[in-house]
């Protein structure tokens, strides 16, 4: 691999951590070490709930549009028509997961994927903006080691200032919570008032809000081991 092919795969890889440190996914390392016809990866820890959670979802689409936009902010330049990354029939590639996410959260309707896709473009544009000093620092810790795993990526992205988001875990419970307390409070409304059929079904609801926080809350614990 020439070295400007290296570098500009140093800086499409810190763009995804970036973008996804500041969304608040769970990232398990990034590496720009070939594998396959891969010339570097972000992984992730969040991936196999991504289909229980939209905000998962909503939110490695952003880090998705966030390797080819890194690039064309360090080269100054706009994407090759041939980058495989933009392709989204090339299995494996960025626009292979925009295309999928795109589907799972926007549905058929092709006027709400392509706002979906605008929205999500903009934000991730905005956000290697404003922490592109985080961009630089990735890229160069990946340029000397080619690999880093989770403790050391956080580190680089600490030390560059980078702010850390919501993990979509804490984020989950926080709505599951607000959920529980409206419905503790209904529930107590509808017995003082003598409504038990009604009192019921919103105190099965509430049992099952419960366990989805009890559910989670053992997911995120187990994801921090």
């Amino acid at each position: 691999m020439s070295q400007e092919r290296l570098r500009a795969t140093a800086y499409h890889e810190a763009g995804h951590a970036v973008v996804s440190w500041v969304v608040g996914l769970e990232m398990e390392g990034a590496s720009i070490e070939p594998q396959g016809s891969s010339l570097g990866r972000v992984s992730f820890a969040d991936m196999k709930y991504m289909e229980i959670y939209d905000e998962i979802a909503s939110r490695y689409l952003l880090s998705s549009y966030a390797g080819v936009k890194a690039v064309e902010l360090h080269t100054g330049r706009p994407t090759a028509p041939d980058d495989p990354n933009t392709e989204p029939r090339v299995e494996g590639s960025d626009w292979d997961s925009i295309t999928a996410l795109t589907l799972t959260l926007a549905g058929p309707d092709e006027s709400e994927q392509v706002a979906l896709q605008e929205q999500a473009e903009e934000k991730a544009r905005r956000i290697l903006h404003e922490n592109w000093r985080g961009v630089e620092s990735v890229a160069e810790a990946l340029l000397r080691h080619r690999i880093l795993d989770s403790a050391h990526l956080s580190k680089v992205l600490e030390e560059a200032s980078c702010p850390r988001g919501e993990p979509v875990y804490e984020y989950e419970i926080n709505k599951l919570t607000d959920r529980q307390w409206k419905l503790m409070h209904q529930y107590k409304a509808l017995i003082e008032e003598g409504r038990q059929n009604e009192a019921q079904h919103v105190g099965e609801e509430l049992a099952r809000v419960k366990s989805e926080i009890k559910n989670l809350a053992k997911s995120a614990e187990g994801n921090d081991e």
